[in-house]
């Protein structure tokens, strides 16, 4: 009789357990990169969130982008969404392929179709930054042959002329370079507002 050997008994428990955890829908903590405002300009800032996640699905938790967060801000909390509200939605397109992998790209949607202040580009940028480095933190998805890890984000723009140059195929090793410093408040938007 042949025996595992210690790292095979470690892949295949991994890979049991994935199998398992497609199967069931349970809370996940995630995070999201968002335009947060303040008296000086838009920064990207880091939200967590308590999300029902089931099989990963690269991606899967984008859309929070644009949801209300609450940050405490003295002695309140405070919504400084800067996205929140403004008729934006970011979505992964579900015909895109299996957990939003095509080997190793993921789609994600940008929906400006009901933009309130579409005289805004340095929100867009913004959240278009906030797109990417979101993207990048979401990048592993469950594919038939086990995991898989995009490398590039494929940038959809929908109902925005102005704003379509976003539209793109983004490499995480080019952008995330140029967006880390942004999280430690070395990098400052304009005013957006």
């Amino acid at each position: 009789m042949k025996t595992l050997s210690r790292a095979s008994l470690i892949a295949l428990t991994l890979l049991i357990s994935l199998a398992h955890t497609g199967a069931a829908t349970e809370e996940t903590y995630v995070q999201v990169a968002q335009p947060a405002w303040d008296q000086d300009g838009i920064h990207i800032t880091t939200t967590a969130y308590v999300d029902m996640i089931g099989t990963p699905v690269a991606g899967e938790s984008l859309r929070l982008i644009t949801a209300e967060n609450r940050m405490p801000v003295r002695t309140e909390f405070e919504n400084r969404n800067a996205a929140f509200g403004q008729g934006m939605e970011v979505r992964i397109p579900y015909d895109w392929g299996e957990d939003n992998l095509r080997g190793d790209t993921m789609a994600v949607e940008l929906d400006l179709t009901k933009l309130k202040h579409p005289d805004n580009p340095e929100l867009i940028k913004v959240t278009v930054d906030c797109i990417i480095l979101s993207s990048w933190y979401q990048r592993h998805g469950y594919v038939s042959k086990g995991t898989g890890e995009a490398k590039y984000v494929a940038l959809q723009v929908l109902g925005s002329k102005r704003y379509a140059h976003y539209a793109h195929l983004y490499s995480f090793s080019k952008e995330i370079p140029r967006l880390l410093p942004s999280l430690s408040d070395k990098y400052r938007y304009g005013h957006g507002f």
